[in-house]
């Protein structure tokens, strides 16, 4: 695997991150996270909205997450071009298909006897769907005069058919807000000795099925 493969894959690998939650559990199932704290919190949204929109609204997140992602990527200090080209390429390939990506890591999980419910997830995430929420998502914070991330996600629940409520704003500001901290600090994690580290260990599983960017 070169470097600018690995690089690829590490953009590609935004998807099983953008999965998880950044709030009180780190790391666990975004989905699971936030149907807990809405049981708990007596709902989110007081209307109590249909599961399907539910559904549609976390997928729409997802492709907001992965566009906050890019954010992160292009706005890395001290990041070489070519390092920040490769991986935005990854994360490109990543939209072009999210559905294929997430069949992968549902059937990965499957095997480690966990799960994850896809849902609407094929209907949602068509490539015209998601490079159209994406152009949205970016016309929403040129023209935000305040916070862009509650002004997205405010987009993101009203694109959904959710009631947008404080809860709501506030439950997913947070998460947003913890992603973004998460990306970057992978980010400053990619030197360019870590790279070529990396990248090589990589070769030693090729022909063997390589690593597992769904683990």
């Amino acid at each position: 695997m070169t470097v600018n493969d690995y690089l690829e894959f590490v953009g590609s690998g935004m998807m099983m991150t953008a999965l998880k939650a950044f709030g009180k559990n780190t790391g666990c199932s975004l989905r699971y996270e936030w149907k807990k704290s809405r049981e708990e919190a007596g709902g989110i949204g007081s209307k109590g909205p249909a599961k399907g929109e539910v559904d549609t609204f976390y997928w729409e997140y997802m492709i907001y997450r992965l566009h906050v992602a890019g954010n992160v990527i292009r706005d890395c200090e001290g990041m070489a071009p070519s390092y920040k080209k490769s991986i935005l390429k990854g994360l490109h390939d990543l939209m072009d298909d999210m559905p294929m990506y997430l069949k992968a890591i549902a059937l990965k999980k499957a095997l480690d006897g966990c799960f994850l419910t896809l849902g609407r997830s094929s209907v949602i995430l068509t490539r015209e769907h998601v490079l159209t929420r994406l152009n949205e998502l970016r016309a929403v914070e040129t023209k935000c005069s305040g916070d862009p991330v509650r002004a997205c996600i405010e987009n993101v629940a009203k694109a959904s058919g959710m009631e947008v409520t404080e809860g709501l704003l506030d439950y997913f500001d947070d998460e947003t807000h913890g992603f973004a901290a998460a990306a970057a600090a992978r980010m400053m994690e990619l030197t360019p000795d870590r790279v070529y580290m990396e990248a090589n260990a990589e070769k030693k599983f090729e022909g063997g099925g390589g690593s597992d960017m769904y683990a």
